[in-house]
């Protein structure tokens, strides 16, 4: 199969979500051939490890890839103005998207 480049999108989190005082950012990466590759969070730059949960990718009929990874933070982290990006890193290429509560998405 040829290589495939993914198509990445991320997804602030939603308003009944933060009204529990939770607040969890997506990333979902589709469409990648082959199926290694490497997604990291960051926060104003920084990395950020602690609450991140990256799904195992996923095997679609066209038999490239997809996979979603979960930055979980608190309400207030999230509504403090920071600049989180989910970084994707595949077959030597990075593809990053960025999310801010005050961009209105």
């Amino acid at each position: 199969l040829p290589k495939a480049s993914p198509m990445v999108t991320a997804f602030a989190p939603s308003k009944p979500e933060l009204e529990t005082k939770k607040a969890t950012l997506v990333c979902v990466i589709n469409g990648f051939y082959p199926s290694t590759m490497d997604v990291a969070w960051t926060k104003n730059g920084s990395p950020v490890t602690q609450g991140v949960m990256t799904s195992p990718p996923v095997r679609q009929s066209d038999n490239k890839y997809t996979a979603s990874s979960y930055l979980s933070l608190s309400a207030d982290q999230w509504l403090s103005d920071s600049l989180y990006s989910c970084k994707v890193t595949h077959e030597g290429q990075v593809f990053q998207k960025e999310l801010s509560s005050t961009q209105c998405i």
